[in-house]
């Protein structure tokens, strides 16, 4: 564009509507400009918080509410179905061994 005005405005009326397109396009409208304490996402939220230096602390080993009591609950659950079946194999052995007798 400036060399365009430079070369006497021939033409400019393009430039400017494409230039005036490609920001519309883009969002780069004054509309659009928000306020710098202003958050649109979740990971803005998060990638501002570590700039600044906030890093979120986890409890691992430690129960803090019902969803972990739950959690423990249901893995205490499946160890103990899974620990007190029967495998397939000695379910299949005992068949035979059933079938063997009746015979």
């Amino acid at each position: 564009m400036d060399e365009c005005v430079a070369a006497g405005g021939a033409g400019i009326d393009k430039l400017v509507s494409a230039y005036n397109n490609i920001k519309k396009s883009g969002g780069f409208e004054a509309d659009n400009a928000k306020d710098n304490n202003e958050f649109s996402s979740i990971s803005e939220l998060v990638m501002y918080l570590e700039k600044v230096g906030w890093k979120m602390k986890f409890h691992n080993n430690e129960n803090n509410d019902i969803v972990d009591n739950t959690m423990k609950n249901f893995q205490s659950y499946a160890r103990r179905l899974y620990q007190n079946e029967a495998s397939m194999q000695d379910q299949v052995e005992a068949t035979i061994e059933a079938k063997k007798r009746i015979d």
